[in-house]
């Protein structure tokens, strides 16, 4: 996107992808999106990571998995302004600790949600807006990290192979800088161009929890490097492989034992595929 204790990712994303013959071109190419009114992108997400903590020097681990399947649809466009519905199709997630599989409901409630999402076409995400319930509301912000990665990072101007772009995600909670470096192009066998960007990537969060009696709050650091494919036809992204490695401590106030400091540590993989 999880974000109840155990998910706390940016998510930019490294691309597999379809492509396969390289091609050179000297010439500038212009990377921009093309929305069209009653457009649907749906895509395929998955998510596994390994969340390891170090309680009183016993190392414990908690491997989590999440599948989402998300329809966004191109309601209008007006001017430079683009409004779109994001349906969550899917949503399963499941935590194993010491052996034993957890559903996370916060995951599972998501299923059939709809998000308003309102985005400029130079990829600034202007409002995004649900109808979720508290206990899901945490979650949210997964959400908003998967639309700014699939819509927010393109340039949308002419780049030459080797030119170099910034792009900053900021929230509450959530600080991101990203470097994308435009690699080349390839073609698959049905002779489709795709364009290649690397990406390299660095992210702080400082989040609090109020969890009943309990209070946790999280510093962690992300570094993250990828490649990104996406179609030369219309700029939006075919399919996406991630890793994300994040460190930094819990801090924990309210437990029968007093104050805890965790140190905390993540290894995520994302994979992100078009399937429409």
């Amino acid at each position: 996107m999880f974000k109840k204790s155990i998910i706390f990712v940016t998510i930019l994303i490294l691309i597999l992808g379809c492509a396969t013959n390289l091609i050179v071109k000297k010439v500038p190419v212009l990377l921009e999106q093309k929305f069209t009114e009653g457009l649907v992108l749906k895509y395929k997400i998955t998510e596994v990571m390994i969340n390891t903590m170090v309680i009183q020097n016993t190392t414990q681990d908690q491997n989590i998995s999440m599948g989402f399947t998300i329809s966004n649809e191109i309601e209008k466009i007006m001017g430079d302004t683009i409004y779109m519905n994001v349906s969550i199709d899917k949503s399963e997630g499941s935590v194993i600790v010491s052996g034993v599989i957890q559903p996370i409901p916060e995951v599972d409630e998501l299923e059939g949600k709809v998000f308003k999402v309102v985005l400029l076409k130079n990829g600034e995400l202007l409002s995004m807006e649900s109808d979720l319930e508290s206990d899901t509301k945490s979650i949210e912000s997964n959400i908003k990290g998967y639309i700014q990665e699939l819509f927010c990072l393109i340039p949308n101007r002419q780049v030459r192979v080797g030119d170099k772009w910034e792009k900053d995600f900021i929230e509450e909670e959530y600080i991101t800088h990203s470097i994308y470096t435009l690699d080349g192009f390839q073609k698959d066998k049905s002779e489709k161009e795709y364009a290649i960007i690397s990406v390299k990537s660095e992210a702080s969060v400082n989040k609090i929890i109020d969890e009943e009696q309990v209070t946790v709050r999280m510093e962690i650091s992300d570094k993250t490097k990828g490649n990104i494919i996406c179609s030369l036809e219309d700029c939006f992204i075919s399919s996406a492989k991630l890793h994300s490695a994040m460190e930094g401590a819990s801090y924990i106030e309210g437990t029968p034992g007093g104050s805890m400091e965790l140190p905390t540590y993540f290894n995520l993989d994302t994979e992100i595929k078009r399937i429409k």
